[in-house]
Order: structure tokens, then sequence, then C-alpha cells
């Protein structure tokens, strides 16, 4: 798939916030965490998270995820994502 300016701009604002911010991203990351940091919808996420594809557990009812397996996610789903379709505007 060719990426589309559109889809190499929010590529890129995604990977600034999140080298940005890396000093500043808790140990661990709840969904509101996850809202702040990817530019994806609420539902989307907690469909990712409850089909896996995000790398969490849940803790007393909460998703919860490291920040160092998030990370490491993040940057390997990045490479596979077009965020410009998961953007809900």
């Amino acid at each position: 798939m060719q990426k589309t300016t559109l889809h190499t701009y929010f590529e890129e604002a995604v990977k600034e916030q999140i080298n940005f911010d890396f000093d500043q991203i808790p140990f661990t990351l709840g969904v509101s965490d996850l809202k702040e940091l990817l530019p994806l919808s609420e539902s989307k996420l907690y469909l990712m998270l409850d089909q896996n594809e995000i790398p969490a557990r849940k803790i007393g009812g909460k998703w919860v995820v490291s920040r160092s397996e998030f990370l490491t996610w993040f940057y390997q789903y990045q490479e596979e994502t077009d965020y410009a379709a998961q953007v809900i505007v």
C-alpha cells in the first residue's frame, strides 16, 4: 500500500508525540493514556484491547499496558497501520 500525504502526516505526528513525551509516559498506561498518545477512537482502542492487538492486562476490571510493552508494540504497529483511516473526526 502506497502511503498518502495524510497517512505520512498522522504517522509523523504520532511518532513526535511518543518521542516528545517519552519521559512523561507513565510506567503503566490506561485507556485514557492511550487515547492521548494514539489517534484512535475510544471504541477502536477497546476493540484492540479485547482482541489482544495491544499488549495489555486487565487488573481490577481496567486495562493496563506497561510502558515498555506499549513502546515495543507501537513501533511495530505504526509501520503497519493507516492512521488516517482510524481517526474519527
